[in-house]
């Protein structure tokens, strides 16, 4: 594969529903704060609302 053919890919790749800044492209310390960040949201009150709304819907 040539490289403009793989810079093509790559830069489709980026352009997810995440969005190019997501979390899935990070790596090191600003990954582990945005999970840090996302973890402190799945406490148990947390999980049981989404189970509330995923059952009802």
């Amino acid at each position: 594969m040539n490289y403009l053919k793989e810079r093509m890919l790559l830069l489709l790749e980026l352009k997810t529903p995440f969005g190019q800044n997501g979390v899935q492209g990070l790596d090191g310390e600003p990954h582990q704060k945005r999970k840090s960040m996302f973890m402190k949201l799945m406490d148990d009150n947390a999980m049981k609302k989404i189970g509330i709304l995923t059952d009802k819907y």
